[in-house]
């Protein structure tokens, strides 16, 4: 049941930004399912038209506390989920060119993603100095 539960998540490449929908998603990102579907979850996130990245730094720092080091397990499917989410912390981190303090945010949530081992994340890392 709680597997089924992030399949809704599907349909977020068809959401507008709405403040009922941060609520949808914040209450998804704290459920006990997002851990179990958290796979596929940052890769419809990508391709949504508009999410905040106060939401994407919520749900990057859940996907860390409930993964661990399986982040950068390439066995599973949390590897691909953590360079995913590596992808959208760098191009947050660079759309929030005059906003220092997301921008310190995208580097709080890289660090936590580094230690976790987190897969891509060291790649995502070096693309600053580009």
């Amino acid at each position: 049941m709680q597997r089924s539960a992030g399949d809704w998540t599907e349909r977020l490449k068809d959401a507008t930004d709405d403040e009922s929908l941060a609520e949808l998603l914040t209450a998804y990102i704290e459920s006990p399912a997002f851990a179990l579907t958290v796979s596929g979850f940052f890769g419809r996130l990508d391709r949504a038209a508009c999410v905040s990245p106060y939401l994407l730094f919520r749900a990057g720092r859940r996907f860390v506390d409930a993964v661990g080091t399986d982040a950068g397990n390439i066995a599973g499917t949390n590897a691909h989920a953590a360079m995913t989410l590596s992808e959208l912390i760098l191009r947050a981190y660079r759309q929030a060119e005059n906003a220092p303090d997301l921008r310190r945010e995208c580097l709080d949530l890289f660090d936590r993603l580094l230690e976790a081992g987190g897969y891509g994340a060291d790649k995502a890392v070096e693309a600053f100095s580009r």
